[in-house]
Parts: C-alpha cells; structure tokens; sequence
C-alpha cells in the first residue's frame, strides 16, 4: 500500500474490500468562541455566573452572602463574549445570569470548609474516612454543625 499524504488518515470502512479509506482531517471545533465565555479574565479570581431573579435558590443572593461581589464593566476589565450590551459600571449580564467573582483565596476557603465554616472538603473527608472504618451508626462530630440526634429505631440510610 502506498505511503498516504499526512494531512490523511486512514480508518476502517465496513463497506470496502480492503478496509481503508482516505479520510479528510477533522476540524478542530474547541477553536471557536463560544457564546458567554469569559474574555480578560483575572487569574486572580473565581468567577461564577448566577441567576438573576432573587426567588432562585442559587441566586446573587446566595453568592452575595458567601463573600462574591457583581463584576462590573470597566474598560479593559474582564468581559463576556457575545453577553447581555450593558454601561459602564453595570454588572455584566448574559442571558439572564450575572457575573458575580470571589478572590481565590476565598474560592479555596469556601471549597474546604463551606461557606459557613461547618462543611465543605474538610467535613466530607472525615463522613468517608468514617464509611470506610465501617462506623456509619456512629455521629460525625464537626465543630459548629448542629445535628439532629437520630432514635435506635431510625435507619441509617433513608
């Protein structure tokens, strides 16, 4: 068989005989812009876009109380590709959701211990090192958590 160019590639074909055939190459489709993507955004920053009707359960609300503040547009501050034409100084929009940020500081904080200090990585770790010692029935004691004491009578799984 003869040497292929090298923007080919051969793959198999159930429907020939000799089960190759050439094969333009694909198109790189992680190239193009999607819509709502960030441009210029701070290294610096953890970025989330959050709903902005306030009834939501997820909602600037909820981030606003976390320690996330509105990103606004500046000049050649951070910005949404295709997003919501606002004015300078107004949060950026992008179909009905707001760019809200935090330091990374405070991303890693709430991702280790939650936003109230009680959860978080921290709390998961130890509820798995206790699935896995087999010491389910026993209560998982996290300082500033408040847990309702369960009966004998209850199952551990509901």
């Amino acid at each position: 068989m003869s040497k292929m160019p090298s923007r080919h590639r051969m793959t198999p074909d159930a429907n020939q005989v000799d089960q190759s055939k050439l094969t333009p190459r694909t198109r790189p489709v992680h190239a193009a812009r999607s819509s709502g993507q960030l441009q210029d955004a701070d290294p610096k920053k953890k970025y989330v876009m959050v709903s902005k009707k306030a009834e939501d359960d997820l909602s600037y609300v909820y981030y606003k109380s976390i320690g996330f503040d509105f990103e606004k547009k500046v000049k050649g501050g951070v910005s949404i590709f295709q997003g919501t034409e606002v004015k300078e100084g107004d949060p950026l929009e992008w179909r009905g959701l707001v760019l809200m940020s935090c330091s990374l500081e405070r991303a890693h904080e709430i991702f280790m211990h939650g936003p109230s200090g009680s959860t978080g990585q921290v709390y998961q770790d130890k509820v798995m090192q206790k699935i896995k010692q087999g010491r389910l029935e026993k209560r998982v004691d996290v300082d500033g958590l408040i847990q309702n004491e369960m009966s004998d009578t209850e199952d551990v799984f509901r």
